[in-house]
């Protein structure tokens, strides 16, 4: 939160939710290479820059259904809630 207190935790719940938004927009590699934290003390200022790969943009490929054995694999398909080609989303897997 901009202009609470910058305990080591937040900073990395902050990378956290950067990463989680990443995902969520179809970018599951995505990871933070650099982390810069400057604290001015006589301000009670801390500054916190990162860099973040957010690697390729991810899709949904082609789904295969194996080793049913009392299934129909219609009603598991059914359940999928994603199509070949939509951008990847964590949402729908769950």
């Amino acid at each position: 939160t901009l202009g609470g207190p910058a305990y080591p935790q937040t900073i990395l719940d902050a990378e956290d939710a950067v990463l989680d938004l990443l995902d969520s927009k179809g970018y599951p590699f995505a990871k933070v290479v650099k982390r810069d934290v400057v604290a001015d003390k006589k301000a009670k200022h801390v500054n916190v820059t990162l860099s973040v790969y957010s690697g390729p943009r991810a899709y949904f490929g082609d789904t295969i259904v194996k080793g049913l054995k009392r299934v129909r694999e219609s009603f598991v398909r059914r359940k999928i809630r994603w199509q070949e080609g939509e951008p990847y989303d964590p949402k729908a897997l769950q």
